[in-house]
């Protein structure tokens, strides 16, 4: 009796310490599996957004560079059409007409504007108190008075070029236009009458149907008051629609520019709207398109990542199950064979039971993306995934046992252990629980940026901390290119501005008219300086130009294609065999290795290149110019060397700026963008630039191209 109770107490205490054991066993999987789902899932989500947040920006970023573009050319129209007016208004004999009174005679001298300019409907002479005096083409409506219209009272008040609004022209056939007003003053610059260039609204901004705005978009023109100028979908010369109750519009009213979704009460619809203001004559440009057409590529690629996610979620929970499943189902069923064993079985089992275990972690381990990383409360590398090893280029067994600070550049590597031991005494978190960004050593010294999430476990009384990381490098040199370029954009928007070149037109256009009005009153001194004049405005607006190509550069897309170097090299040489005067330098090209990129823009690489060599050295008596080329087993390296005036390395920094010259431009012409644009192209193509020099020793400008499909 006392051996059953005895042999039954046994029994109970066993069975009591089984289901403890087994409770705890469940609960450290439970922690393990939920801190790798939950890490899982938090780098779903992040990424899920960040994927989002890219294409959202990537669209409208697109329809606000067009809606600039678009305002750009037709804020230079409308500039041009104030041009010929005043260039017409200013024409001395037709200017002595009308301060004779004689507007017939004044008007015949305009007879063939019209013809010359197709966009030009007619033009009206209009007198002091707004009463049309003489028109061509002529119609009944000489002798009325058009005091009201817009454009009267603002050349009457402020003696300016005007651009009225849209309005229904009284003269038949009625059609919907507006008009560039431009005051006739005496040589004593006296107001004498208004000179009004009609324009039909149709014809001018047919243009706009041309821009590429994508599916279901268009672009429309509102003038200063809201009126509709021109609208795809509505009848070029319908009724005047008033569009001041569209959001965008009225953010154009205001001035303002930019990009956002709106809903149009006119068209009735939602769609993403980007705006421009013509703020020098208060016009604006809208391009408008459907939100779910804007955003479909978007809408699909999401839609795809987070089918693929919930592959993956259903997938990890099937197998969370079935495994489940199976334990609890070997469990029931050993449970009363378990019992009898000797305690020499039970301890078989917790083994057999957690290799299961390891062995399924492992699994995990070794088929995800990202490196994961187990330490120990020392800071000593428990486990090291396959991923790991091929972010570190380490081998598992060469750093398991390792502290991890040997994955970390300095100053963090010999901070790394204090850290770990005041998280340890005080649980204060600055890394564990938390994603951030950090930088990481591979086993070559090379350091990487990369996204490390860490959470903590525990197990047999002991602390791990499990460390998920992923490679970012690709995603912060992508976030720094387009970083780059927005500066360069925005200091191009700063540049070509239309206060710029509007004066810069006004300059060359009045200097031509005294070039052939007063040519006989100026002596030869005058004519030279006159010259001059011109000379330095059509050079400015040569920089502009330049300028403008170079902003272009990063929003074209590249043609990738397989290119002999060598025959590109000839071919740019065969096109500017001429370039430099002077005598021709000697040009030694070696075999150069072949490259992959945009055939286009890397011609223009070596058309700056070459020719700079060429310029530089064209006051040699003996000019030598080397063209080489190696490929060292990761990139192709290129280089252009000369004999000429060279430059002084302390002001290497200024090389590749945008219009940053080293020598004047009485030396040496040039507008200072070719260099800038050589490395805006190397840089799209993953590569480098740089360049070697001394003062009138010769210069040797260097790039380099990776292999594969690194420039791609």
């Amino acid at each position: 009796m006392v051996m059953t109770e005895t042999i039954g107490s046994a029994m109970s205490s066993r069975k009591e310490g089984l289901f403890a054991s087994l409770a705890s066993m469940r609960w450290g999987q439970a922690i393990i599996l939920l801190s790798v789902f939950a890490a899982i899932v938090m780098t779903a989500v992040y990424s899920y957004r960040a994927i989002d947040r890219e294409l959202t920006e990537s669209a409208l970023s697109r329809r606000a560079a067009l809606s600039y573009l678009a305002a750009a050319v037709l804020a230079e129209k409308f500039d041009r059409l104030v041009d010929i007016g005043i260039s017409l208004a200013t024409r001395v004999r037709f200017r002595e007409l009308v301060e004779a009174g004689n507007w017939t005679e004044a008007i015949k001298i305009l007879s063939r504007v019209p013809a010359d300019f197709p966009f030009v409907d007619r033009i009206t002479l209009i007198d002091l108190r707004g009463t049309l005096m003489a028109d061509v083409p002529e119609t009944p409506v000489r002798g009325q008075n058009f005091a009201y219209r817009n454009y009267y009272q603002a050349v009457m008040r402020n003696g300016q070029p005007y651009i009225s609004q849209v309005y229904r022209r009284v003269a038949p056939p009625q059609m919907n236009v507006f008009a560039a007003a431009v005051p006739i003053k005496s040589g004593k610059g006296e107001m004498l009458g208004l000179l009004v260039v009609h324009v039909r609204s149709d014809t001018f901004f047919e243009w706009t149907r041309g821009v590429d705005v994508g599916a279901g978009g268009l672009i429309f023109v509102v003038d200063h008051e809201g009126t509709l100028a021109f609208h795809p979908k509505f009848p070029p010369q319908g009724d005047l629609i008033d569009y001041s109750g569209v959001p965008a519009v009225q953010q154009v009213l205001r001035g303002k520019r930019g990009v956002e979704i709106e809903f149009n009460p006119v068209e009735g619809e939602e769609r993403v709207a980007a705006y421009e203001p013509i703020t020098k004559h208060g016009w604006g440009v809208v391009l408008a398109q459907p939100t779910a057409i804007v955003f479909a590529t978007r809408d699909d690629q999401l839609r795809r990542v987070l089918i693929a996610y919930g592959l993956i979620l259903i997938f990890v929970i099937c197998v969370a199950y079935l495994a489940s499943r199976i334990v609890i189902q070997r469990r029931q069923a050993d449970e009363d064979r378990r019992m009898k064993t000797e305690l020499e079985k039970l301890v078989q089992q917790r083994t057999a039971e957690l290799t299961e275990q390891t062995e399924k972690l492992r699994a995990v381990l070794e088929t995800v993306v990202d490196a994961i990383i187990t330490i120990d409360e020392r800071g000593r590398i428990e486990s090291f995934n396959p991923a790991a090893e091929r972010q570190f280029g380490y081998a598992a067994d060469e750093v398991i046992g390792k502290n991890v600070n040997c994955l970390m550049p300095e100053p963090h590597a010999g901070a790394h252990d204090g850290y770990l031991q005041r998280y340890l005494q005080t649980r204060q978190a600055r890394v564990v629980g938390t994603i951030r960004e950090v930088e990481a050593r591979r086993k070559d010294g090379m350091l990487f940026h990369a996204e490390l999430g860490v959470s903590e476990t525990g197990l047999d009384g002991r602390r791990f901390f499990t460390g998920i990381m992923r490679d970012i490098t690709e995603r912060k040199r992508t976030e720094a290119q387009l970083l780059s370029a927005n500066k360069e954009l925005e200091s191009f928007s700063y540049s070509v501005s239309h206060d710029l070149r509007s004066p810069l037109r006004a300059i060359d256009g009045y200097s031509q008219i005294v070039e052939e009005d007063y040519a006989g009153k100026l002596d030869e001194e005058g004519r030279r300086l006159l010259g001059v004049i011109r000379e330095s405005s059509q050079r400015m607006g040569t920089l502009i130009d330049d300028l403008l190509g170079f902003s272009q550069l990063g929003r074209k897309p590249m043609a990738v294609v397989e290119i002999d170097m060598s025959a590109l090299v000839k071919e740019v040489l065969l096109e500017h065999q001429t370039s430099g005067g002077g005598r021709p330098p000697q040009i030694r090209v070696a075999n150069l290795p072949t490259a992959r990129g945009d055939r286009t823009l890397l011609k223009q690489v070596w058309v700056n290149l070459l020719l700079n060599a060429i310029k530089f050295t064209s006051k040699n008596d003996d000019s030598i110019i080397e063209v080489r080329g190696n490929n060292d087993g990761a990139e192709s390296i290129y280089s252009v060397k000369d004999n000429g005036v060279g430059f002084d390395m302390q002001y290497y920094h200024k090389l590749f700026g945008v219009f940053q010259r080293l020598h004047s431009a009485d030396e040496f012409r040039g507008t200072g963008v070719g260099l800038a644009i050589v490395q805006r192209i190397i840089t799209r193509h993953g590569g480098r630039v740089w360049a070697e020099g001394k003062l009138n020793e010769g210069a040797a400008f260097f790039f380099a191209l990776p292999l594969g499909e690194k420039n791609v």
